[in-house]
């Protein structure tokens, strides 16, 4: 796996919003905007998606103090087949544009792309923007809500809503410093109702390489994050590492933190390209500008199945991308 350092890539702006779960969930408070419905107001669950990442991308472009027509380059991800929701909302905007998709492992990927760009280019801003909806996923990789099926105790929940981050490279006080691209995996995995456990498999072959060519360790951040492996992937993912004689004691999840999961019905919590975003853009970014954290390794990641895939009963495979935010 390749990773990376950086030295001039830093954040001008973050933004989240959320769907009605999530506004009630512990970051609730911390949105920039919340919906009602899954709708967010409009016709169909595609079109409210649409508004929502529209919404993010949006705020996002006046607290960096960028013109809203666009960055120079927008990188977006969302869900939906042929990125529809992405492309749909990039067609309003003057910006150079970069579709991209590893599941829920996508706004990893977009940071870490756009880190790149930065360094190595003339380019001098990006937005990522990733995105994901409850109704338009559960209708594009299982049933439509109307059908009412039940779900197991090991599902994850799509969280609802978008989130953007404005890189550049004027100096802030937080910057992208650290990155790995990481590899699919495929462990053999075939439960489509336990996503965490698949992905938990990536995450570790991406952290333990993040560690290992950066010469760094656990312990030399504040907190170690990951995308939306959940109760049972997080288990999973701590005991591999302790296998190997390593105990993480500085690791959360975004899709433990993002519902009350008992009170909120959330199962084992929640999943989406969203799910990371919508807690890191608020309460991990929070604390790092109040100087509570110094310097955190978040992991996005994705599980690449495809329900025709899994019909033909072949296994999962999965992705993470990992990248430090760090206060310079």
């Amino acid at each position: 796996m390749q990773s990376y350092r950086f030295e001039n890539v830093y954040i001008k702006s973050v933004s989240a919003v959320a769907g009605p779960k999530e506004k009630d969930g512990p970051c609730g408070n911390l949105f920039d905007k919340t919906y009602t419905s899954l709708y967010a107001e409009k016709k169909t669950l595609e079109e409210g998606e649409k508004t929502m990442q529209e919404d993010a991308i949006n705020i996002a472009l006046i607290k960096a103090g960028l013109d809203i027509k666009g960055p120079e380059l927008l990188i977006s991800a969302d869900l939906n087949n042929q990125l529809a929701c992405s492309s749909k909302v990039a067609s309003s905007y003057i910006s150079s544009f970069l579709g991209i998709y590893s599941a829920c492992a996508s706004s990893a990927e977009g940071v870490i792309l756009a880190s790149l760009l930065l360094e190595r280019s003339n380019i001098k801003n990006a937005l990522i923007s990733s995105t994901s909806s409850f109704g338009t996923a559960e209708r594009q990789f299982r049933y439509p809500l109307e059908y009412g099926i039940p779900k197991k105790q090991t599902t994850t929940l799509t969280v609802t809503g978008s989130g953007s981050m404005v890189l550049g490279k004027k100096t802030t006080d937080l910057k992208i410093t650290e990155a790995t691209l990481g590899k699919v995996f495929d462990p053999g995995w075939k439960d489509v109702n336990d996503m965490g456990g698949a992905m938990s498999f990536a995450a570790y072959k991406t952290l333990k390489s993040h560690f290992e060519n950066l010469g760094t360790k656990p312990s030399d951040y504040d907190l170690i994050i990951t995308g939306d492996l959940s109760i049972i992937g997080s288990n999973i993912l701590l005991d591999l590492f302790k296998e190997e004689g390593i105990e993480i004691k500085n690791h959360n999840d975004a899709g433990k933190i993002i519902y009350q999961r008992e009170k909120q019905k959330a199962f084992c919590g929640g999943s989406g390209i969203a799910c990371l975003p919508l807690v890191a853009y608020t309460k991990i970014y929070e604390k790092l500008k109040k100087k509570e954290y110094r310097k955190v390794l978040l992991a996005a990641t994705g599980a690449l199945f495809d329900p025709v895939y899994v019909q033909q009963k072949q296994s999962i495979p999965a992705i993470c991308h990992c990248y430090t935010i760090e206060r310079g």
